[in-house]
Order: structure tokens, then C-alpha cells, then sequence
């Protein structure tokens, strides 16, 4: 074979047109050799001087094989001149010709191409009839590759309309690429063409790959479509066969499609995704491990602390190559999974530094990490500067902030001109909504909080400003407040300590006396001595929600909150963890040694 390519090298200056396109794609389909990539440069030169004695089918060709020959250098300038050769051809490409030619270019990733594809399209039009089910698959997926909307929504509906009865002629490839191609595309109004093409794919579904299986179950997750819940089964019990050969890219885009889907039936496989993924987790990058940990936050996935500590393990090693929406992501799920990690949450909070956050990104992390119980004051110092020089900044994402910085207990320099210049502008429109009432109630959790901590000014707590916007978000958190719900294992803790030596006075859900709590249990239990006060006790029957899941013993950074403020007016808590089977209460299940374990907790407070 080198011989022969030697020889070849000797008669470039000799051969024609044909010869040189010949021999590019004949390399190419031999492979990326060292000495076939070395000749492969010199055969382009040659070709370049011969572009415009090019036909349809040469030049198609030519493009093509440079994808098949995998990266090389200098190849840019080539390509544009070989583009623009095409163009003056165009209308003598067959179907396959274009549709290879943009296959070719999305591969490549070509850049500033929209005018040559607007072009190729234009022909492509009055070609359609001609096109087979892969010219097809391989046009559209093209157009999602380069991402070209404008000017082609028109074309993809016509070439949609074209091949809808002969779907069945489609392959597993084309069948994935299309469905996939119009997710990516965010094609309008095509539910009835997708139902049709699902059903050809009903049948085909043993034959798709991987990729196909993962790609197809992603666009549907993307495409949001309707009653593809029988469809995703189906795909899911051929995919379970083949999970073995599944690659990281294709695990995580399947858990994250199951995620968006939510359909219930899809929760049993979630557990055997998991553990092939475990398998493959030193292969994930930061965007598919983001993925897979904001998948499972969002499946509420809470049986996987040893999964999730492996990610956590691998995601540690890859955080520099985390952006910043994945940063943002995997502290919301580790949040939500109330998965805690000291060393892993201090390296988001410092990589986070680094990184031009945006707004949404910026409340999600502060959200996430105060939840997680990160402390790192120069994070949160740092969220400020961003924050307020952002035109977009929202009440959303204030409110959301001043949860966090509730929920941490931080208070920076920059948050008090959050609170008296920014809140109250964004407050400003007349009238109320659930979402306005969630809002608002977190901006007064944090003003109970800086109360609670005695971090306000006298000055700013005292003034006109300050307490109008005290009292509406006081009315937003009472408008949102829920009736509690009294848990089996609440009114366990209730039966045992209202039979104890003076608890029979104990309330179940008690007020507290402006309103804005309800105690799980509220006792006032008299002085230990004549010179005593009246103890008003707080019973919190603390279930594992409460908690972090990988650290049973560790409160989350709400639950540490609720008990500061209860504190704060006035109540000893008490936290009675159930739920657990490795908890006291859980242990006890007599009586008796029920309310020793009680009585034991109360005598704490004398």
C-alpha cells in the first residue's frame, strides 16, 4: 500500500481532475494511515488547481472524504474554495450530492456556510420527489447540526410533507436522525408527523444501535411529545439489552431524557441505567456528569448515595472543564438529593469564582450550596459583584438569592443594597399571584433571618422603607402558608409525649404567637425550681427529609434555619429524627422505652 501511494505522490503534476478526486476519496475510504495523510495534503494542493474542471459529483465526493480522513491542518481555506466551486454547480447535484455535501460540512462543523446552504437548498427543493429516506435523514439531521434556522423552516416542512408515507421505507438511522434533527430544530407543529414516525419506528426498534435508542428517547424528552409513553417502554426494554455497549454520552443523554419525560413506568430502569453508568463514570465529562446528577435531583432519585458519591468522585477530578451552567446544575441536584460533600461543594464554590456566571446560574448556586451548607464567604461575597451589575436581574432570581443567603446565614455588603433598592422596584406591580406570594416569602425569610442574627441596622429595620416591605412579604408568606400535614410518625411522637408527667398540655402543630410557624409539637413545661421560668418547648418531629442523605446525623441547611427561628421567638427546640430505621425513636418501638428516650431529650433543657 505505501508503494503505491509513493507512486501516486509521483504523478500528481500529470493527472486530470477525475484522477485527483479519485484518489482523495479512494484514501480516504483506506483510512487515516500516516502515509496516506501525508499524500492526502499534497492531493489537495493538486485538487485546488483543478477545482473548476470539478463536476456535481467529484466535488461531492471530495468534501466527504475529508471527513472520512479524520482532522487535518490547513484544510479551512480548502474547503471554502471548494464551496464556492460547488455553488456555481449546484443545480447539477443529484440528491445524494447535496445531501452528502451538507452532511459533510455539519460534520465538519464549517463555519459561516448559511448563504452556500440557503443555496443548496433552493435546489433542493424542486429536487425533493428524488430524495430517498436517507437523503432525507441526512438533510435535516445537517441543518440541526449547523444549526441554520432562518430561511429553511419552510424547506424542512415541505420535505417533511414529501416523505410522510414513505416512513416506512426508513432505516433505524434515518428513523433516529430525523426524529432527533426536528428536536434540535425545535421544528413547529409537528406532533402528527412525529406520531407516524414513531410508529414506523415501532416496528424497527430491535435493529437501532445505541446511539439511535439514546438519541431517539432524547428528542422526545426535548420535543416534549404527547402520548409516547407505550413508544418509550418499548425502547427502553430493547435498550436494556443493550446497555452494555451504551457510551457514557448515550447513558447520560438517556437518564436525562427519562428525567424530562417523567413518565412513572420508567422509574425501574433509572436503577439499571445507574449501574452501567457506575462502570463507565472515570468516561463522562463535565457535561454528561452534570447531566446525570441534575437527572437524578430531578427523578428524585434519593436511594443513590453510593452512585452519587462516585460521581461526585469523578465530577471533583473534571470540575475545571465544569461551565458555568454546570456548575449551577449539579449544586441544585446535590441539594435536592441532600447529598452533602464538604470538599466537593468548597471546590464548586471557588470554581464558581472563575467562571461569567448568568443570572439564573448565579441564584441556583447560591441556593444549592447554602442548602449543602457551604460557608465560603468570598463565594458569596463574589455572587454580589455579578449580580447587580446584570440589567436582567429579576425578582425571581432575588428572591431565590435572599433564600440562599437566608439559608446560609450570610449577609455581604452587597445584599442590604438588594434589599432596600432593588427588591422594592421589583415589587412594584400592582396585584399578587402564587408565584409573586412564593417569591416575596423567601425575600421575608431572609429579613427573619438577618433579624434572628441581629445583622440589621437599627437604622434600616426601623425606617418607613423597610417595614411596608417587611409587611407585604409577611402577607406573601402567610398567603402561601399550607395546612400542616400530620405524618404517622408526628402523631407517634404526640401520643407518647402528652402521657409523660406534666406534657399533657402539649399542642399539636401550635402557632407561634405572630403566626408565622407551626411547631410540630409546642409545650410549656413549668420551672425546675422556684426561681425557674416556664420552658416553652419545640417538639420538631424531624423526618429524613430533614437531613442530609448520605449523613443521617447532619440537618439540612433549611431544617438549621426553621430551628434558629423558632429560637428566635422565644422556643427551646427539640429535634426528634424518625424515619431511620437507625434513629432512637425508630429503635424504641415499646412504649416505655419510647418515653424514656423523651423524657431523656427534655431534661436536656434543664
Amino acid at each position: 500500500m505505501e508503494r503505491l501511494v509513493r507512486l501516486l505522490e509521483t504523478q500528481l503534476p500529470h493527472i486530470d481532475a477525475r484522477s485527483v478526486s479519485t484518489s482523495i476519496w479512494a484514501l480516504a475510504k483506506i483510512g487515516p494511515l500516516p502515509v496516506t495523510k501525508s499524500v492526502f495534503g499534497k492531493l489537495l494542493s493538486a485538487a485546488e488547481c483543478k477545482l473548476s474542471d470539478f463536476n456535481s459529483q467529484e466535488l461531492a465526493n471530495t468534501i466527504c472524504a475529508l471527513v472520512k480522513i479524520g482532522p487535518l491542518s490547513n484544510t479551512e481555506a480548502f474547503v471554502v474554495k471548494l464551496l464556492s466551486a460547488a455553488e456555481g454547480k449546484l443545480s447539477d447535484f443529484k440528491t445524494q450530492e447535496l445531501a452528502n455535501t451538507l452532511w459533510a460540512m455539519a460534520k465538519m462543523g464549517q463555519p459561516n456556510t448559511e448563504a452556500f446552504v440557503v443555496k443548496l437548498i433552493l435546489v433542493a427543493e424542486e429536487k425533493l420527489q428524488d430524495f430517498n429516506p436517507q437523503d432525507v435523514s441526512n438533510t435535516i439531521w445537517a441543518l440541526a447540526k449547523l444549526d441554520i434556522r432562518a430561511n429553511t423552516e419552510a424547506f424542512v416542512s415541505l420535505m417533511l410533507s414529501e416523505v410522510e408515507h414513505r416512513l416506512s421505507d426508513f432505516n433505524a438511522q434515518d428513523l433516529a436522525n430525523t426524529v432527533w434533527a426536528l428536536a434540535k430544530l425545535e421544528h413547529p407543529n409537528t406532533e402528527a408527523f412525529i406520531d407516524k414516525l414513531l410508529l414506523a419506528a415501532d416496528h424497527k426498534l430491535p435493529h437501532f444501535k445505541p446511539q439511535e435508542l439514546a438519541s431517539t428517547v432524547w428528542a422526545l424528552a426535548s420535543l416534549k411529545h404527547p402520548n409516547s409513553e407505550a413508544f418509550v417502554q418499548k425502547l427502553l426494554s430493547v435498550a436494556e439489552r443493550k446497555l452494555i455497549d451504551f457510551s457514557s454520552q448515550e447513558l447520560s443523554n438517556t437518564i436525562w431524557a427519562l428525567a424530562r419525560l417523567r413518565q412513572p413506568n420508567c422509574v425501574p430502569f433509572v436503577g439499571k441505567l445507574l449501574s452501567a453508568a457506575e462502570r463507565k463514570l472515570p468516561d463522562f465529562n463535565a457535561q454528561e456528569l452534570s447531566n446525570t446528577v441534575w437527572a437524578l435531583g430531578t427523578l428524585g432519585q434519593h436511594n443513590t448515595e453510593t452512585f452519587v458519591s462516585k460521581l461526585v468522585s469523578a465530577a471533583e477530578r473534571k470540575l475545571p472543564d465544569f461551565n458555568a451552567q454546570n456548575l449551577a446544575n449539579t449544586s441544585w441536584a446535590l441539594a435536592t438529593l441532600r447529598h452533602h460533600d464538604d470538599v466537593f461543594i468548597s471546590s464548586i464554590a471557588r470554581h464558581a469564582l472563575d467562571r461569567q456566571l448568568g443570572v439564573r446560574d448565579l441564584s441556583q448556586l447560591v441556593l444549592g450550596l447554602s442548602s449543602l451548607g457551604c460557608d465560603e464567604s468570598a463565594f458569596y461575597s463574589s455572587v454580589g459583584i455579578q449580580l447587580l451589575s446584570r440589567p436582567d436581574l429579576g425578582l425571581q432570581a432575588v428572591c431565590n438569592v435572599f433564600h440562599g443567603l437566608a439559608v446560609a446565614g450570610q449577609h455581604p455588603l452587597w445584599a442590604a443594597e438588594l434589599l432596600m433598592d432593588r427588591l422594592p422596584a421589583l415589587m412594584l406591580p400592582i396585584g399578587t399571584s402564587k408565584q409573586m406570594d412564593t417569591l416575596l416569602g423567601q425575600a421575608f425569610h431572609y429579613m427573619l433571618m438577618l433579624e434572628a442574627r441581629g445583622l440589621l441596622s437599627s437604622d434600616i429595620q426601623s425606617s418607613e422603607a423597610y417595614q411596608q416591605m417587611r409587611e407585604r412579604c409577611r402577607q406573601a408568606w402567610l398567603d402561601t402558608d399550607s395546612i400542616p400535614i400530620v405524618s404517622c410518625s408526628h402523631r407517634e411522637v404526640f401520643e407518647v409525649l402528652r402521657q409523660l408527667p406534666g406534657c399533657s398540655g402539649a399542642v399539636c402543630e401550635r402557632k407561634t404567637e405572630d403566626g408565622l410557624f407551626s411547631i410540630d409539637i409546642g409545650l410549656e413545661l413549668p420551672p425546675s425550681s422556684s426561681e425557674g421560668s416556664t420552658v416553652r418547648l419545640a417538639m420538631e418531629v424531624d423526618g429524613p427529609h430533614r437531613f442530609m442523605s448520605n449523613k443521617p446525623d447532619m440537618a439540612t441547611g433549611e431544617t438549621r434555619l426553621r430551628h434558629l427561628l423558632l429560637e428566635a421567638r422565644g422556643w427551646k427546640v427539640l429535634s426528634v429524627p424518625v424515619g431511620n430505621p437507625d434513629t432512637p425513636w425508630e429503635r424504641l418501638v415499646d412504649f416505655e422505652g419510647r418515653s424514656a428516650y423523651l423524657q431523656e431529650l427534655i431534661a436536656q433543657l434543664h
